[in-house]
């Protein structure tokens, strides 16, 4: 009985927590690109939306593995922890008492290491939202966007780009030379969008 009911825990946990990044990927990508003139939500279908914030954690290895970590201390440290609730370093540091059985214990210590690792989550997800956006809209403004992206259509035509971001519809870039974003849905005779064709990249791609 007791294993069904921390399995539902954990499945209400995991639901809750997908939903709450859902959220916080909503307002990265809104942050993003209002700073570049574009209300996102308008471009963007269910499946950018449920995707988003998958695709910024695993953006690149650091934040994937910081990721991992993550999920891997929410879940463990409060079990082990709340088997040594009798010790004075976990009760000093983590609010515990030997009064609280070992459930109860286990109960608070999660409630604490999610509320700690939303914030921390919120942090992340709205700062770089923020910060991309910030930075992007600053090299555009002071023509520092360098353009090592190729766009290719199906016409055999080629234009080097600096790609701004991209969803599964759409293609946020700029021409050599412009400051105004443009935006071009990908089956609109694009045949591909190739990313930094130099294998360095100067735009920052979301």
């Amino acid at each position: 009985m007791k294993n069904q009911d921390s399995l539902q825990d954990y499945y209400g946990i995991l639901s809750f927590g997908y939903l709450y990044l859902v959220v916080l990927g909503i307002l990265n990508e809104t942050f993003y690109y209002n700073q570049l003139g574009i209300n996102i939500l308008n471009y963007s279908n269910i499946s950018d939306v449920l995707l988003s914030p998958i695709a910024k954690i695993t953006k690149s290895v650091s934040s994937t593995l910081i990721f991992i970590v993550l999920v891997i201390v929410v879940i463990n440290l409060p079990a082990y922890l709340s088997k040594r609730r009798g010790k004075s370093w976990v009760q000093k540091n983590f609010g515990v008492t030997e009064k609280l059985t070992q459930a109860d214990a286990r109960r608070q210590l999660n409630r604490g290491f999610l509320f700690l690792s939303a914030l921390g989550l919120l942090g992340f997800f709205t700062g770089t939202g923020l910060g991309g956006g910030y930075r992007i809209s600053e090299k555009i403004e002071n023509n520092e966007i360098k353009y090592n992206d190729l766009l290719t259509y199906s016409s055999g035509k080629t234009d080097t780009i600096a790609i701004i971001g991209k969803n599964s519809a759409f293609l946020f870039y700029l021409k050599n030379a412009e400051k105004q974003l443009k935006i071009t849905p990908m089956n609109n005779g694009i045949l591909q969008a190739i990313t930094d064709v130099r294998k360095k990249t100067g735009a920052e791609i979301q």
